[in-house]
């Protein structure tokens, strides 16, 4: 979110200059150098939260295989472990879930 802010910012900035006529690469030649820099810094945060986009997409599938696990793994240790045990791991299983949510929730 905070990418999309900084990108808008710096598109005013190539609005302004530009008034409405498209600009191109080779436009910005004679371009402040605000205005170039503004650009390039454009392009660098897109590409930036491009790659964000791909390794959130990422994280949420391997938490969703993780979850998948867990829960094959949970039914299988329930068989084998006493109640003691079994509520040990049962309040470790919800710490994780929880960290895992609160991680995902940063991103």
């Amino acid at each position: 979110m905070r990418n999309g802010v900084e990108i808008g910012r710096r598109e005013l900035i190539l609005q302004n200059w530009g008034r409405g006529s498209s600009i191109t690469p080779e436009s910005l030649n004679s371009a402040p150098q605000k205005v170039r820099s503004s650009y390039l810094e454009i392009l660098d945060l897109r590409k930036t939260v491009q790659k964000n986009n791909l390794m959130k997409k990422s994280i949420v599938k391997r938490l969703k295989n993780n979850e998948g696990e867990a829960k094959a793994m949970r039914e299988e240790m329930m068989k084998k472990v006493s109640g003691e045990e079994r509520m040990a791991l049962m309040s470790l299983q919800y710490d994780v879930g929880f960290l895992e949510r609160f991680l995902l929730f940063l991103f």
